[in-house]
């Protein structure tokens, strides 16, 4: 072997570690919340999967082989929690918390309480903000796009007109 294919090994063996460390710093950063509405699972802050409340069937610590997981750690052992759902393709969703049955009778009060809610108050419960509304309401984003609804009206010639503003720009 000469330098050439030493080096070209040593680069391989460095691109194959360093995404061998980044795999497993993704692992590590899977948190999971349970929200009024949603069980939420986070990586690195971002929410990246929302399981409504509605939507779960049943929690269970059994073992299912054909599921959908979002695991943060690489020995499940003792940490596996299998949330069912009614709706989906992958209608198992595996998830490891640090204190399963812990999180399993939070989850639980949180679903009684969404219940709750559902069966007093519908009308809360029926208009679940999307991330279209959460972002919407944010002040730069409703900036942007009143001042793109403005230049739109504009060149469609309706100028300084007292046309109604759409209702997804309005409070």
């Amino acid at each position: 072997m000469n330098t050439q294919h030493i080096l070209e090994f040593a680069v391989i063996l460095g691109f194959a570690v360093a995404a061998g460390v980044f795999l497993v710093a993704l692992l590590a950063n899977i948190n999971y919340r349970i929200t009024p509405f949603h069980l939420e699972i986070s990586m690195m802050g971002m929410a990246v999967r929302r399981i409504p409340h509605h939507d779960i069937k049943s929690v269970s610590v059994r073992r299912i082989w054909f599921a959908e997981r979002w695991c943060n750690t690489l020995s499940l052992g003792n940490r596996r929690l299998v949330i069912e759902r009614r709706s989906g393709w992958f209608r198992n969703v595996v998830i490891s918390p640090p204190y399963r049955f812990v999180f399993r009778s939070a989850l639980a009060e949180a679903r009684r309480h969404h219940e709750v809610l559902r069966v007093s108050q519908p009308h809360l419960v029926a208009e679940t903000p999307g991330i279209w509304e959460q972002v919407r309401k944010q002040s730069w984003v409703r900036r942007i796009l009143l001042a793109a609804w403005d230049l739109r009206r504009r060149v469609r010639g309706q100028g300084d007109s007292e046309a109604p503003v759409p209702q997804y720009l309005s409070n």
